[in-house]
Formats: structure tokens, C-alpha cells, sequence
């Protein structure tokens, strides 16, 4: 009967159309928080800096983009700010194990990039321009500072654009149009930024330094300001600052996570105990296709600056923690054992 049909359709000049071709790969968006190998984590990692992200590079495996908040500069000159009571900066050899755990893209808009000056921001941006890694939120002056970082996924006729800003003291900190420094976060600036980057990338997304630290539930104005930019075309806002986690909300075809907790930072501390590597998947033109979280260990006075990931009890306890502090925005939050993920949805449909 086939060998017939497909006989009478050359007889009658028809021809069996052609499959359709598979709809591209999705964009898949990787991001933790704050990554500042100084102090506590130099003296226990002693220079081995890929010990720091053995359990996570197998994780990155996939990503196109996976992002972190560098709190630190990268630079071995400066002078410490005075009055300041922590000033950090980490040696410039330990980008090459970052970079090499799959991290490509650098947020460095935080109330640390210059605690070694301007020449902090200077070696910083000239170790990322050498390593041929991404960066924004921090430039010569407020236009270079407030410039995204655009990656290219030419294959899948995509590309995104990354944003960073810092809405935490000193103010001093922040670029001008004459002084470098990092961007602030002026709502102003977030809107216009955003919806300039649109344009001319399919995904935007906005890494924003905020709140205070170890507060777990997120401020007015970080809702407004997280809200605003997806209104202006985000489709992800990841938040960093309290060192501890905070909730996740759905809105208007975005999602937003207020802040995604410590990841590899320099302090003994007894509160920064969890945190997550967000997943997040879309579409080549943008559409948000899947939001997850792989739950982390970083309580460094038992890990030692070696973030471990989380299963069983472990990961279903951080799965409870994101579900009562994300219930304020009606998120829905699993764990899916056989993924070794926390699943994000929204309960309802969008506001």
C-alpha cells in the first residue's frame, strides 16, 4: 500500500514534503553567587583553586552561559581603602580555575571591586580581557561600567545580553562620567539599560548586588527594581549580597531569584550554610522554558571553601527553605530525586 501511494504521488508530479527541522538546542543559563577566593579560602586552598570547584565543573558541562558575582578584584597593587573594615582582593591565577570550572560570564557591580582602588578595576578587567571571558557592571567610567555583556550563540540565532549593577555602600564605589568604578543600580538606569539590550538580544538577563546581608526576605525596593526590569524586557534577575537565599517569583514570562547565597567566598561564617546553581533554559527567541536549581553545601567551617552538592534529605531540606521563602510570590517548589534538581513553577498564572 506505501510503495503504491508513494508511486501514484510521482505519477500525479506530487512530492512527499520535506521533515521539518528540530527546533534549535534551548539557551541554557547557569549562575550562582558570590565568588571571592581571599582570606580563609586562599589559606585553606594553598593555590589549588580547581579543588574549589571539583563537584561543580561536571554540573557546567552544558551551559552556554554559567554566571558569578567576582567580589573580589583581581589584582595584587592598590592601597586598602581606609575606614573600610573589610577590603579584599584575590590573586590574579586564580581566574584561570574559575574560568576552567565553565564560568565565562563576571558580574562585578559589589561593594568590593575597588577596596584596592582603581587600579583594582584595572588589572581586573585587563586579567578578563586575557582570559577571553565576559564581563559587566564595572568599567572606566559610568557608560563602560553600565554596558552589557553580549554573548553570541550564532548556531541557534540567539544571543544574550548580561547586566550588572550595585545598589549596596559605598557609594563612593559607583562609576561616574569622569571616575571608573561599578554601575549603580539607579531604577532609571536598570529600565533604560534593559530595554536598550533587547533590542538586540533575544535573552537579557540582570545580576544585581543588593539588600542587607543575612536577611532572607527581599526588600521593597529589590522587588521594584527586579519587577521593573522584566517589565522592560528581563527574562531572568539573579541577586546576590545577604549570602544566605531568598525567594524565587515567576512574573510576567521572567523569573526572579533574590538571591542565590554564598558560593565560594572567603569567610569562616556560621550563617551561610546553603545555597543553589540555578538552571534556567529558554528558547532561542527568549521564552522561559524551565527553571531549576542544583542545591549546594557551603558551610566552609565543614567544606572548606569547597562548595558540595546536595541529595536526599539534604536537598529536599533546601527545597523546604526555598518553599517558605518563595510562598510571598505564590512559586511552586519541588525536588525531583532523579534530576538532583529543585523544580521552579509558578502556582498561578502570571500577574
Amino acid at each position: 500500500m506505501l510503495t503504491w501511494c508513494l508511486l501514484s504521488s510521482l505519477l500525479l508530479g506530487q512530492t512527499a514534503a520535506p521533515p521539518a527541522p528540530p527546533p534549535p538546542a534551548p539557551v541554557v543559563i547557569y549562575a550562582v553567587g558570590d565568588i571571592a577566593i581571599v582570606g580563609n579560602a586562599e589559606f585553606e586552598l594553598r593555590g589549588r583553586y580547581d579543588e574549589a570547584f571539583a563537584q561543580i565543573k561536571p554540573i557546567l558541562a552544558d551551559r552556554d552561559l554559567a554566571i558569578c558575582n567576582l567580589e573580589a578584584p583581581l589584582t595584587r597593587r592598590g592601597q586598602a581603602m581606609e575606614g573600610k573594615e573589610f577590603t579584599f582582593r584575590a590573586r590574579p591565577e586564580s581566574l584561570a580555575a574559575i574560568k576552567a570550572a565553565g564560568f565565562n560570564v563576571f558580574g562585578l557591580a559589589n561593594n568590593h571591586m575597588l577596596d584596592f582602588g582603581a587600579v583594582g578595576i584595572k588589572d581586573t578587567l585587563a586579567s578578563l580581557q586575557a582570559a577571553k571571558v565576559y564581563y559587566a557592571g564595572a568599567g572606566d567610567n559610568l557608560k563602560e561600567a553600565r554596558r552589557p555583556a553580549r554573548v553570541e550563540l550564532a548556531e541557534r540565532g540567539s544571543s544574550v545580553a548580561v547586566l550588572s549593577y550595585s545598589m549596596t555602600f559605598p557609594e563612593a564605589f559607583f562609576a561616574t562620567r569622569f571616575q571608573p568604578g561599578t554601575a549603580p543600580g539607579n531604577p532609571e538606569y536598570v529600565a533604560r539599560d534593559v530595554a536598550a539590550a533587547r533590542k538586540d538580544s533575544a535573552i537579557v538577563v540582570v545580576s544585581s548586588h543588593w539588600s542587607a546581608e543575612l536577611l532572607q526576605e527581599a526588600k521593597d525596593y529589590q522587588i521594584e527594581t527586579a519587577r521593573r526590569a522584566i517589565e522592560n524586557g528581563a527574562r531572568l534577575v539573579i541577586g546576590h549580597h545577604p549570602h544566605v537565599l531568598q525567594g524565587v517569583e515567576f512574573y510576567q514570562g521572567g523569573v526572579i531569584f533574590y538571591s542565590l547565597g554564598n558560593f565560594v567566598f572567603g569567610s569562616y561564617s556560621r550563617h551561610s550554610r546553603t545555597s543553589i546553581i540555578t538552571r534556567v533554559e529558554f528558547s532561542a527567541s527568549g521564552e522561559l522554558l524551565k527553571v531549576e536549581a542544583i542545591p549546594v553545601w557551603v558551610f566552609n567551617p565543614e567544606v572548606k571553601f569547597r562548595p558540595r552538592v546536595l541529595s536526599g534529605q539534604e536537598a529536599e531540606a533546601v527545597a523546604q527553605e526555598l518553599r517558605d521563602l518563595s510562598k510571598p510570590y505564590g512559586t511552586k517548589v519541588d525536588y525531583d530525586p532523579a534530576l538532583g534538581s529543585i523544580v521552579f513553577s509558578p502556582a498561578s498564572p502570571n500577574p
